[in-house]
């Protein structure tokens, strides 16, 4: 298995004012062309009706931040029982497109939104060209 795959993956929107994320259901890259305008593109499904979607297709743009797995704290903050403020007491970045990023993350991703497809069914599929990226330890984003 890759480190990728051994990954939590949070989808983040908005901006430092109103953040939003919620746990991808699953994540994957589309491109890693160089040649190409669209050159590095990752695909992201996120469940459907949440108010993450609204603040995607406003902004065109969100995040991707790839945590420990055993992070109970993050799981707890971000996951399916909704807190107050899951981005309370955690520090966060911004990027190119001003969504948030956790400052403890992996690797974080900074996406444009390329695509959005509404499947009516209980995920939403974001198609993402990858703007900036931080990556933390030894682990690689891109291989060309």
């Amino acid at each position: 298995t890759s480190a990728a795959a051994s990954l939590s993956i949070l989808v983040t929107a908005g901006s430092p004012r109103i953040p939003k994320a919620t746990m991808a259901t699953s994540m994957s890259p589309c491109s890693a062309d160089s040649d190409r305008a669209n050159s590095a593109c990752v695909c992201v499904a996120v469940p459907s009706g949440q108010r993450l979607a609204t603040l995607i297709r406003d902004s065109h743009a969100f995040g991707l931040c790839m945590i420990d797995p055993t992070s109970r704290l993050m799981h707890k903050k971000f996951g399916a029982e909704e807190t107050a403020d899951p981005f309370d007491m955690l520090e966060f970045r911004t990027l190119v497109t001003g969504s948030p990023l956790l400052s403890r993350s992996l690797i974080s991703l900074d996406c444009e939104v390329l695509r959005h497809l509404d499947l009516e069914a209980d995920h939403e599929i974001y198609v993402g060209q990858v703007l900036s990226a931080v990556v933390r330890g030894t682990l690689s984003v891109l291989t060309r």
